[in-house]
């Protein structure tokens, strides 16, 4: 998510998702305005970026460009790879910081920096101690209405192995409160877009879980929507509760919890192929990719499965395979419809990272010899997968 704040708004949570000036312009060249982004900018109506939808644009971003260099104005971007601190660590007391910057800026951005380090709330041990009350007060405080705070979830997200996240991630927030065993907050989310849920109250002292379910994991959308938990799911190993990492108060004085994501990405691989002449294409081609260290096979035909085929443009086609096991080597094959063709091994025994290193397009054509195969192995793949293909289009 992209915010615009002025230094005065700025949180400790923040602290470490600062754009660098330059990059900051960039991010917000790119997202304002645009048409082809899901992506927005909150609290943009208040700094002067320029007015689309007009045949002149004034100044355009001459004066948020002064304002991020100056210090007046930060991006705050959960997803950047160009923070402006490079470290931000509370000392012994938790009270003085250790800071440094990732690259050079002028003397009014770095002295707004280390007044915002100065005067923003610094994080307190997590953790509510509750003093027993007195025999005397016993009874006074009965009488009393429990104290309640004010909470808010944010998912700090990662891509799974590093990988870039996916433009949608559709999931369950789903809140349970221990001490009182019922749900505190249930809202489903595009984390990808709104990393936040909605806040939720309890009473001083409770204790949560906070679970994220996708909506891919249908079994334990079931037991929630079934039993109103996943205590089930959890005791089956499902799902299991995330793990706290940070808390701070928030502008309204709710307390925002924070909790790293794994976001599941599934590896995929995109392959092209391209031929030297029209004859050699045909629209009956099937790609099969192995993994030779299990029975996991992924079939792609050219002609029926549009959502793997992503280009067919003249001599090119590409196409995706999707949900790779992680580790392992794999083969593809290339077989025409018509049995009286040989197939073709376009690669085998590779790993994934061995697949991509190669950039280059390769021909992939029907009159291409076997690679590393002999003949008796090339008969005997051509007569299986002769007879796969036969049943299979029949």
């Amino acid at each position: 998510m992209l915010e615009l704040k002025y230094s005065h708004e700025l949180t400790w949570g923040d602290l470490k998702y600062l754009e660098t000036p330059r990059d900051a312009l960039r991010t917000i060249e790119r997202v304002h305005g645009s048409k082809f982004t899901l992506e927005f900018i909150r609290n943009a109506h208040r700094h002067s970026l320029p007015k689309f939808g007009t045949h002149k644009v004034h100044n355009g971003y001459n004066t948020i460009q002064r304002s991020l260099e100056n210090g007046n104005a930060f991006l705050v971007n959960r997803q950047t790879q160009s923070p402006i601190l490079r470290t931000l660590e509370l000392k012994e007391g938790g009270q003085e910081v250790e800071w440094t910057l990732r690259s050079h800026v002028n003397d009014m951005l770095r002295n707004t920096l280390r007044t915002v380090i100065d005067r923003v709330e610094k994080p307190k041990p997590m953790g509510v101690h509750r003093q027993a009350p007195s025999q005397g007060n016993q009874q006074n405080n009965d009488n009393q209405p429990p104290e309640r705070e004010k909470h808010r979830i944010l998912l700090d997200l990662k891509g799974q192995n590093g990988r870039p996240l996916p433009d949608k991630h559709n999931v369950t927030i789903f809140v349970e409160n221990t001490t009182q065993s019922k749900r505190a907050c249930k809202q489903l989310n595009d984390v990808i877009h709104n990393p936040f849920s909605k806040r939720f109250i309890t009473e001083k002292g409770d204790a949560f879980k906070v679970y994220v379910i996708p909506s891919a994991l249908q079994p334990v959308v079931d037991d929630l929507k079934i039993n109103g938990n996943v205590s089930q799911s959890e005791s089956e190993g499902l799902i299991s509760a995330l793990s706290e990492t940070g808390q701070e108060t928030d502008t309204d004085g709710s307390i925002l919890h924070h909790f790293k994501y794994e976001v599941p990405v599934p590896l995929n691989l995109k392959l092209e192929a391209w031929y030297s002449n029209e004859n050699e294409i045909s629209a009956s081609d099937v790609y099969i990719l192995l993994h030779d260290d299990s029975d996991w096979t992924q079939v792609v035909y050219l002609a029926k499965d549009r959502k793997q085929v992503l280009v067919k443009d003249g001599l090119t086609n590409i196409i995706e395979f999707q949900g790779l096991p992680e580790k392992g080597k794999f083969t593809l094959i290339k077989q025409h419809q018509n049995k009286h063709a040989s197939p073709i091994t376009i690669f085998s025994g590779s790993s994934y990272k061995d697949i991509t290193k190669d950039v280059k397009p390769k021909e992939w054509s029907v009159g291409n010899k076997i690679e590393n195969e002999d003949k008796t192995a090339s008969e005997t793949i051509s007569n299986d997968w002769d007879s796969w293909l036969e049943s299979s289009w029949g």
